[in-house]
């Protein structure tokens, strides 16, 4: 795809906008105060809420933070979160996850896009390479560390992550921005938003992306370079005084190329070039009905089809879903969120050669209803909420996920909270159909001596059950005079019948000859994707601390710490150790700290240093690194700003993590240097 195609997207916006911008005042004028102040969370309890008053492991991320660390993509952005992973794989693969269990396609963790789940049940996790959302859009990013289950369902077993889209009133007029860096890494985005009616607002954006290749160890590209093109659009409509619409859709292309090699395990690998293509869309439609301000009525639905081929993979997935949910204020001392969802999978698949799944096609429904009650047990002091979810799936009959918090708002602007939930994981697509050949050995070599081929296959057991997880949390929070502000949280997650990879036995494999004997022509060795009779425990401290130094001086600082005893498998058909030859199900490293400090120079030129740290992981023996960003931004109007950004300027580059899901090079990030042209008008 030309870079003239990809830029497409955000220039075509520009040619729709109406020629005359609509007045910014006019529709402020006539949002509601509720609108205006909305400064509240909803992600821990699914209601308006301080977040200081959560009885959960609430992180936010502000429009400001996006802009001040000068981030690129969405999945660089949640590193400044305290508990979340994210490690870069390759330019189409990133694993995002929290409280363990990283890696490509993370099941264990919920993520929305104003309420639409972007969880794909064909792969059991999240395509992180086509979740584009604008930063620009972004108004800001609710992360809730530990299980959020009795809400949100069996995905957000280990946290959720809610991305919460400016109001189509907040983005009126136009917006441009051109993005360029070293080893030819280019954005260019473009919105036009409009007032519609006297009481509605609409935007619409493109967004295109050239994507630069990561480098193997020597320096040279291991060609998963790629492009993405995506329009999109919000609508938001007042039709009544106490109604509420909203209209959302994308439309996305993507083409990449990718690098794979024959054998998993093989340390010297002869790797092959792929082109690949993804296309997708997306519309969501949300009526919010206010009886009054503690009684409130949300019923949201949206459709998401998907396509995409990879490798020898081609995929068509599509889902559809509605919820309502009811929140009521009884008394002052009571009040209640509940409702109930629907959603329907259903995928096609095309895999050939070493990859199959069993069956090819796929439909199925999952069914919801949930409650929780918050009581002021003393006003304005002491709160407990009490909670349960039951859910069934195509792989579950109805399993419930019940919770109990409890918050003490102390009068100094300080309060503590405590939580005991229960979580379960059916398994998905991936481990219920699952049948691949990921290494042939041939005969007479170090991992095969034997007179025949040697084939490693990874299969699905077709008996299994739900994972199951209990949590013990507590944390504090603490807001002084100043505005400094210290949130600690500290965990205990007990995990049962774990889906992993257990280890087979060797066996030959038959075939009858013409002559009516049968002779031994190959060998087996077969592992399965099951539940274990293997448990886990994992226990952790995150914390974040952020203070106004001076007037001109802020900081913040995140960081957590974990310790499992999560077993890992480690894979040798000879029975011989191998830490080189080793499958699991997540590798995250048991320690991270971030330090940012952003600088106000002068009125028009602020400044952000950006400091994290990252130990080895213990698994794939990714080395520790220590990143170092820099961004100095010069704003000469209110319309214009530039910037200049220095990513990784202590290495000339990194390695994050590499694949374990199918051979292909190490990707390691290089340093760059990012130029950004902002424009609004």
């Amino acid at each position: 795809m030309s870079d003239k195609l990809m830029i497409t997207a955000a220039l075509g916006v520009l040619a729709a906008s109406p020629a005359i911008a609509q007045d910014h005042d006019d529709i402020l004028a006539d949002l509601s105060l509720e609108q205006l102040l909305e400064l509240e969370v909803s992600s821990a309890a699914k209601k308006p809420q301080d977040p200081d008053e959560a009885a959960s492991a609430l992180f936010v991320i502000t429009d400001e933070d996006l802009r001040k660390s000068g981030v690129s993509t969405l999945a660089d952005a949640l590193r400044m979160a305290p508990g979340v992973e994210v490690t870069e794989v390759d330019n189409r693969i990133t694993g995002v996850a929290m409280r363990g269990f990283n890696w490509h396609f993370t099941n264990k963790l919920l993520v929305l896009i104003d309420g639409r789940e972007v969880y794909q049940p064909s792969v059991t996790g999240i395509f992180w390479d086509q979740q584009v959302v604008p930063l620009e859009d972004i108004q800001r990013i609710e992360i809730v560390r530990g299980p959020s289950a009795t809400i949100w369902g069996s995905t957000a077993v280990n946290g959720v992550i809610n991305i919460v889209t400016k109001h189509a009133v907040d983005t009126l007029n136009g917006h441009v921005t051109i993005e360029t860096s070293t080893h030819e890494r280019h954005r260019v985005f473009a919105r036009y938003g409009f007032k519609v009616g006297d009481s509605g607002a609409m935007r619409i954006y493109g967004v295109g992306r050239k994507i630069p290749s990561l480098v193997d160890e020597y320096g040279d590209d291991i060609n998963d370079g790629g492009e993405l093109s995506q329009l999109g659009f919000r609508l938001d409509l007042e039709p009544g005084y106490s109604d509420t619409l909203t209209f959302q859709g994308d439309l996305q292309y993507l083409s990449t190329d990718s690098t794979t090699g024959t054998f998993l395990f093989a340390d010297q690998n002869t790797f092959s070039s792929y082109e690949d293509e993804g296309n997708s869309w997306n519309l969501l439609g949300r009526w919010v009905h206010d009886f009054s301000d503690s009684n409130v009525v949300t019923i949201q639905g949206y459709y998401n089809y998907q396509e995409r081929s990879e490798l020898a993979t081609a995929m068509d997935a599509s889902t559809f879903n509605i919820d309502a949910s009811h929140y009521l204020e009884a008394t002052s001392r009571l009040d209640f969120v509940y409702g109930a969802a629907y959603r329907h999978s259903a995928d096609d698949t095309s895999i050939h050669g070493q990859y199959t799944y069993n069956p090819r096609s796929f439909e199925g429904d999952w069914t919801s209803i949930f409650g929780q009650v918050d009581i002021a047990v003393i006003p304005d002091r002491l709160h407990v909420l009490l909670g349960a979810r039951t859910e069934t799936s195509p792989y579950s009959d109805w399993e419930t996920q019940p919770s109990l918090r409890a918050i003490w708002l102390g009068k100094s602007n300080w309060s503590v909270w405590s939580a005991i939930s229960k979580a379960v994981r059916p398994p998905g697509r991936l481990e219920t159909s699952l049948d691949a050949t990921i290494q042939t050995i041939e005969p007479y070599n170090p991992g095969n001596p034997t007179p025949l081929p040697l084939d490693i296959r990874l299969v699905s057991d077709r008996d299994y059950e739900v994972e199951e997880m209990i949590a013990y949390e507590m944390g504090a929070r603490k807001t002084w005079a100043d505005g400094s502000r210290l949130d600690i949280a500290a965990y205990q997650q007990v995990y049962e019948k774990l889906i992993l990879v257990e280890s087979g036995s060797l066996a030959p494999v038959y075939t009858q000859y013409p002559d009516g004997n049968v002779y031994p022509t190959s060998l087996e060795y077969i592992l399965t994707i099951t539940n274990t009779s293997r448990g886990g425990r994992l226990s952790g401290l995150e914390a974040s601390y952020t203070r106004d130094i001076t007037d001109h001086w802020s900081m913040a600082l995140a960081g957590d710490w974990r310790d499992n005893d999560l077993k890992y498998l480690q894979i040798n058909p000879s029975g011989q150790p191998d830490p080189d030859n080793r499958i699991s199900y997540g590798d995250s490293p048991g320690w991270q700290l971030s330090l940012r400090n952003d600088f106000e120079l002068s009125s028009s030129i602020d400044a952000s240093i950006w400091l994290r740290h990252v130990p080895e992981l213990d698994l794939q023996r990714a080395p520790a690194y220590t990143d170092l960003d820099l961004r100095v931004s010069w704003r000469p109007s209110d319309t214009l700003e530039v910037s200049l950004v220095g990513e990784n300027l202590l290495e000339d580059k990194r390695l994050e993590m590499y694949s374990a899901v199918y051979p292909s090079p190490k990707g390691y990030v290089e340093r760059r240097l990012v130029a950004k042209l902002g424009l609004r008008f």
